[in-house]
């Protein structure tokens, strides 16, 4: 069974997970089922898509304010995706003493792009995304 300080830890870094989507998750584009949908239908056609429109600032802004991060703590951010680079966050937290990485999944068109480059490479025993090693 897992320590209260490791289940602690485990629901922190769900905080992080949620914050990789940036913009359009604090605004509660990804809330429900219903939501998350829209964002690959109907709101591709609306004037503001709040999954690939929103700039590197406002989902930088996001991720701290759905973290509690200072601007200082976020060493490198790069909200657009492309070929072998998907969307990433790198910070540090001080209070637990952690570096996190997130690595946004698929959340607008643009990331089908860096799904369907996506290669294994040997690592550690096991597999890892080659684009993780393309930063």
């Amino acid at each position: 069974p897992a320590s209260s300080a490791d289940v602690v830890d485990l629901a922190h870094a769900f905080l992080y997970c949620r914050a990789t989507y940036g913009f359009a998750m604090r605004e509660g584009h990804m809330d429900s089922i219903t939501s998350g949908a829209a964002l690959f239908t109907v709101r591709k056609v609306a004037y503001f898509d709040p999954a690939e429109d929103a700039c590197q600032m406002t989902n930088s802004t996001a991720l701290r304010d759905m973290i509690g991060l200072e601007a200082p703590d976020v060493i490198d951010a790069c909200w657009s995706t492309a070929a072998y680079r998907p969307s990433f966050f790198v910070a540090v937290d001080d209070e637990r003493k952690w570096v996190v990485l997130g690595v946004r999944g698929t959340i607008a068109t643009r990331d089908f792009l860096a799904d369907v480059t996506a290669s294994q490479v040997r690592f550690c025993g096991g597999g890892a995304p080659l684009r993780f090693f393309l930063f």
